[in-house]
């Protein structure tokens, strides 16, 4: 009896932790956008290998959320706050990084409808990292954990929990990151199947449109740090 309580704890934190990651995924913004138009210009295993990028950003910004308790955010907090250098460094190199990519997204030429979907062949590394990049720029905002740990606290409250609070929290974060790749498939999956639907001018503007929030993000991210250093 005691051990079937337990699975079923495990199985609900699992599922409860994916359909979070899928929710939380589903607003559009930057990583969507890159996972658009990595898709388009390079095909849909390029498309796979970016979202698997954003996957690994958002289990280990849920694991961080999950186990707050450890003092992990609050230990980096206190980093950031004696090495404001640092910090500063890190969100220009962050936002800069990102504004370029969306330049390049709005300057890109529309490319063949016929071939970008069937040449995979040539995939890189590169949609990985710049996903990966792009998705953790949210770290860069001090109140994203925080308010992370506090709507992952709301969910696993309404849960019941096993003797291995732990596993919970484990097996959470695992669906967690589960359901945001399914999310972030579908997007694949729809611009694989629609794209070549869209006209050589509609294309285009998919493309500017992608790269404007690219680079309003990295914008905005620049207003941020302009405002704290004249605050501070």
């Amino acid at each position: 009896m005691f051990g079937q309580f337990t699975r079923l704890t495990f199985m609900l934190h699992l599922l409860a932790g994916f359909i979070t990651g899928f929710c939380l995924s589903i607003p559009p913004g930057p990583v969507a956008a890159v996972i658009v138009t990595t898709t388009i210009r390079n095909g849909r295993r390029a498309g796979y290998i970016a979202s698997l990028g954003v996957t690994i950003a958002d289990i280990l910004f849920c694991f961080l959320a999950s186990f707050a308790s450890l003092g992990i955010i609050a230990t980096f907090g206190s980093y950031i706050t004696a090495h404001p250098v640092v910090s500063l460094l890190l969100q220009l190199l962050v936002a800069v990084a990102i504004i370029v990519f969306g330049y390049m997204q709005w300057k890109h030429r529309v490319p063949d409808m016929n071939s970008t979907m069937t040449s995979q062949e040539n995939v890189s590394s590169r949609p990985f990292f710049t996903a990966l990049l792009t998705a953790l720029s949210n770290a860069i905002n001090p109140t994203f954990l925080p308010t992370l740990a506090g709507m992952l606290t709301v969910v696993s409250s309404q849960l019941p929990e096993s003797w291995n609070a732990a596993g919970d929290k484990a097996l959470f974060t695992v669906g967690f990151g589960l359901g945001c790749y399914a999310w972030l498939t579908v997007i694949v999956e729809a611009v694989r199947k629609y794209h070549r639907g869209l006209s050589s001018s509609m294309m285009k503007w998919l493309f500017r449109i992608m790269g404007g929030i690219l680079i309003a993000f990295g914008v905005v991210l620049l207003v941020r740090i302009t405002l704290t250093l004249l605050i501070e």
